[in-house]
């Protein structure tokens, strides 16, 4: 009789064991995705402030809108751009600027010269 013992000990030990396993593959999935969804944002933020330092707000709300997301805030302190992004339930920020010297002229004219 002491064999069938063994054999319930090591069954309800295995059942632990996946539960646990189980935990650790759903908290882990759940992480990663938060992750992801942090660098979208992040993404989204970054495209969208090069978009509307050179196009202004209406050329990154675009951006944003074509993504997903959501603008929280859209500033221009100068020539720099800052804007606030939400994808999903991350938010990132992110700012830039024109490089000094650019111009719509100059941009066009060097992608007419490729072509």
């Amino acid at each position: 009789m002491q064999g069938s013992g063994d054999r319930s000990a090591v069954t309800v030990l295995s059942a632990v064991v996946l539960v646990l396993a189980t935990l650790v593959v759903l908290a882990a999935a759940t992480l990663g995705g938060g992750s992801l969804q942090v660098e979208r944002a992040q993404a989204v933020a970054d495209v969208a402030a090069l978009a509307g330092a050179v196009g202004g707000q209406g050329a990154a709300e675009a951006v944003v809108l074509a993504n997903d997301a959501n603008v929280e805030s859209f500033d221009r302190i100068g020539a720099t751009v800052v804007i606030e992004v939400v994808h999903g339930r991350a938010a990132a920020v992110a700012a830039a600027r024109p490089e000094p010297g650019w111009s719509h002229q100059r941009a066009g004219a060097a992608v007419g010269s490729h072509g």
